[in-house]
């Protein structure tokens, strides 16, 4: 959990059951969320939605903070947002760049079809990004 330990050692650790550590998890998601949601609301409290927002994303993946970006990407799950940091590629802007012959070439298991589909998804979702930030919403 949180990138650290699973839901599994967690449950075992604490004599609970996996459903029940999966359910904690998911309350506290969304309610960092609601919590992140009422404080970008209030201006005095901006530092504590950013922080709110941080630790839903963390919540809602189970993984550290840098793991985040890549895990809202569509299509990618914890295994292979792992594979692609640990190759470098940490940013949605360094997949954007990348050639499929570069992840293929230095991600494990990666194929020529799925590298497109990374390089693709990455690249739609900085466009959207850069129109938010545009039309002012970010």
């Amino acid at each position: 959990m949180s990138g650290s330990k699973s839901v599994w050692s967690v449950a075992r650790d604490f004599g609970v059951d996996r459903g029940f550590v999966q359910t904690l998890l998911q309350c506290s998601a969304v309610y960092a969320y609601t919590v992140s949601t009422f404080c970008a609301a209030v201006p005095k409290f901006w530092a504590l939605s950013m922080l709110c927002q941080a630790l839903t994303g963390r919540l809602a993946f189970g993984v550290p903070l840098e793991l985040v970006p890549l895990m809202e990407l569509r299509g990618i799950k914890v295994g292979l947002a792992r594979a692609l940091a640990s190759a470098g590629f940490d940013t949605l802007s360094t997949i954007a760049r990348a050639t499929s012959t570069e992840l293929v070439a230095q991600v494990k298991h990666m194929t020529a079809d799925k590298a497109e589909n990374v390089i693709s998804v990455a690249k739609e979702s900085l466009r959207e990004r850069a129109e938010e930030v545009l039309l002012g919403l970010a």
